[in-house]
Formats: structure tokens, C-alpha cells, sequence
């Protein structure tokens, strides 16, 4: 089994996820934006962190910030 960073699933989420946030600007709901932005990036996090850990390679979260990771060697 192919990990999720790698191959469809990565593609079909991302536009899920992208599609999210168009739809809640085009409702012109800028919560629903944010909060649909906030999840495609804890999700592309996720993904970014499974992949390093599968490289070997160890990751740090420095904040709660969805976008914040720090390479620790």
C-alpha cells in the first residue's frame, strides 16, 4: 500500500481541500474559509511529518501554527 503523500489520494485531497476554501469564499464566509484553510494545512503538516518520519528524519513542531515545522537533525 502506497503511503497517502504518495500517489492519488494526496491529489484528490488537496483538491477537496482547495475546493473547501473556494466554495466558503465564494459563499463569501470568511470563517469557513479560514477554517478549511487551517485544515488543508494541518492536513498537508500531516502528511509532511509521515513522510519525513518515513525518511528518517525527524520533525519539530514549534508552535500550533498549522504551517510550523522545524527540521531537527
Amino acid at each position: 500500500m502506497k503511503p497517502p503523500w504518495d500517489g492519488g489520494d494526496l491529489v484528490e485531497e488537496t483538491i477537496r481541500t482547495h475546493r473547501g476554501v473556494a466554495d466558503a469564499i465564494a459563499a463569501r464566509n470568511p470563517t469557513a474559509a479560514h477554517d478549511a484553510m487551517y485544515l488543508h494545512l494541518v492536513y498537508n503538516r500531516n502528511m509532511i511529518a509521515e513522510g519525513a518520519g518515513a525518511k528518517g528524519i525527524c520533525l519539530l513542531y514549534t508552535s500550533d501554527a498549522a504551517d510550523d515545522l522545524t527540521r531537527v537533525d
